[in-house]
């Protein structure tokens, strides 16, 4: 038997919910690397670092083959691709994009790296806010190896 009222109050604690969340969860400051050219240490649960020493922080850095500017310009072909990504800021050695979910409007923060004399891509990925973030930010930068690592020779 339907029950409009019933309906329409779980409805309203879904909205409600995911509001909460939203709020909590969206916003917050992005912490970037340092003016040396660090990529900041992961200090929460919705980070990963190519640089990170403790496990559950680690991924692997994205390795290349050819020069660092190829490497740089398919990496931001591979973002303008990818859902919720805006290239914030790119230079010669750094790229940082902000990836904004499409339902709570979450933000996270991706930084690479490309050091002058190695053939690898340093990455951070991480969550502006601390929340558990269902691995988002380790599931993106394995996408975006996958997806780079495809075009390599």
């Amino acid at each position: 038997m339907y029950r409009p009222a019933h309906a329409a109050s779980t409805l309203s604690l879904m909205a409600a919910l995911l509001l909460a969340l939203g709020g909590c969860a969206s916003g917050g400051h992005a912490q970037l690397r340092s003016p040396d050219g660090e990529l900041a240490p992961c200090a929460s649960r919705g980070c990963v670092s190519s640089r990170a020493g403790e496990s559950s922080y680690a991924v692997r850095p994205i390795a290349y083959e050819g020069s660092r500017d190829a490497a740089r310009a398919a990496l931001l072909r591979l973002l303008a691709e990818m859902p919720g990504a805006e290239v914030v800021t790119h230079s010669d050695d750094y790229i940082h994009a902000r990836f904004t979910s499409t339902l709570l409007r979450n933000v996270d923060d991706l930084e690479l790296d490309l050091p002058a004399f190695e053939r690898v891509v340093h990455v951070r990925s991480s969550s502006r806010r601390d929340y558990f973030d269902f691995s988002a930010n380790r599931d993106r930068v394995e996408d975006l190896r996958a997806r780079f690592e495809a075009l390599q020779p």
